[in-house]
């Protein structure tokens, strides 16, 4: 079983592999000219930011649990409405 902080201490390279591998696909979305994929892995979400063709990663983002992600979810939307 992978936990969060075990997560976080492996290269972008080694994260990438591990969602690949272990994942499961919540949503896509388009911001701007990147593709944003969440994943769900075990109790905690990622978020990862890629090129449009989703090859060359930008940012890995770690959601501790849940909550943490709901609120992210939030914030952007109501950012996105104005």
């Amino acid at each position: 079983m992978l936990c969060r902080m075990f997560f976080r201490f492996l290269s972008p390279e080694r994260q990438m592999n591990c969602v690949r591998k272990t994942g499961v696909l919540v949503g896509n979305r388009k911001y701007n000219d990147y593709n944003v994929s969440v994943y769900m892995l075990n109790n905690f979400f990622v978020e990862i930011t890629s090129d449009e063709q989703g090859i060359d990663h930008k940012q890995i983002r770690i959601f501790s649990n849940l909550n943490e992600f709901q609120e992210y979810i939030k914030v952007d939307s109501r950012s996105k409405m104005k």
